[in-house]
């Protein structure tokens, strides 16, 4: 069957670390039969842009042009960082980073 969907999940280490898991026979591709799963994460990423470890320094966002579905994973490493709201507003400016400038159909927030 022919994958005609892409899906990409952004985030932290989680993200990072479930290309392990979806290396096993049993769990290929995360069961997904007309879709393409790709993971961009890093460990310990932060939304905010003034951090270090933020996550569009450290992740190659191109990845994502126009794919069908993006899941973003992120924010966890931020709360103590910043205020939920600044912490939100920042989720939301990737959100809409991702549907103008890499032209992906639909974000998920997590």
């Amino acid at each position: 069957m022919e994958c005609n969907q892409r899906v990409a999940i952004i985030g932290q280490s989680y993200v990072r670390r479930l290309p392990d898991f979806m290396g096993q026979p049993r769990y290929t591709n995360l069961r997904l039969q007309q879709a393409t799963v790709d993971c961009l994460a890093v460990g310990g990423a932060r939304v905010s842009d003034r951090s270090p470890k933020s996550l569009r320094r450290k992740v190659d966002l191109r990845r994502c042009v126009n794919a069908d579905v993006a899941i973003l994973h992120i924010g966890e490493n931020d709360h103590q960082r910043m205020s939920a709201e600044a912490a939100a507003a920042e989720i939301q400016a990737l959100a809409v980073e991702l549907l103008e400038q890499y032209y992906v159909s639909i974000v998920v927030i997590m």
